[in-house]
């Protein structure tokens, strides 16, 4: 198992962030930040806070799956708006860092809402898919039942 306050320090510090920064952005002082990057497994839901406050997702890294999911036929679609929430997510979160450090809050606050509004759309969209492939996976369930009684 990987020590997860190594990495976590190393993403701060690739980022160039202190780790007072890093505290202000999940709610908590520099010295627990301290505490935090000496543990070596630290909870999902702090690893979440801490990966949405330095753009990384340390969850995928640290619980990647041993198996590889597979992808019914006609799911590729869902398949990959979902893996284009999280790569926007993803952005989101990094372009947070930037235009904090470079931008007046009034500004950064605006652009960030924008950003929101085009996750959410694409979380909309990816409801869609979702609800669409449950009709069709319901369809092909029945279908199957009815050709296996005949």
């Amino acid at each position: 198992m990987e020590h997860h306050g190594k990495r976590i320090e190393e993403i701060r510090e690739q980022r160039g962030m202190s780790k007072a920064e890093l505290g202000r952005r999940i709610g908590t002082s520099n010295q627990n930040v301290h505490d935090i990057i000496t543990r070596e497994e630290i909870k999902q839901t702090l690893l979440e806070k801490l990966g949405k406050a330095l753009g990384h997702d340390f969850i995928d890294e640290f619980y990647k799956p041993d198996y590889e999911v597979v992808i019914e036929p006609g799911g590729e679609e869902v398949a990959e708006h979902i893996r284009e929430k999280y790569r926007m997510q993803g952005r989101i979160d990094q372009m947070e860092i930037l235009l904090k450090k470079n931008f007046s809050k009034e500004l950064s606050d605006e652009l960030l809402k924008q950003m929101e509004r085009q996750l959410s759309a694409i979380g909309n969209q990816l409801d869609s898919l979702i609800e669409k492939q449950e009709k069709i996976d319901k369809w092909f369930e029945k279908t199957s039942s009815a050709q296996k009684k005949a």
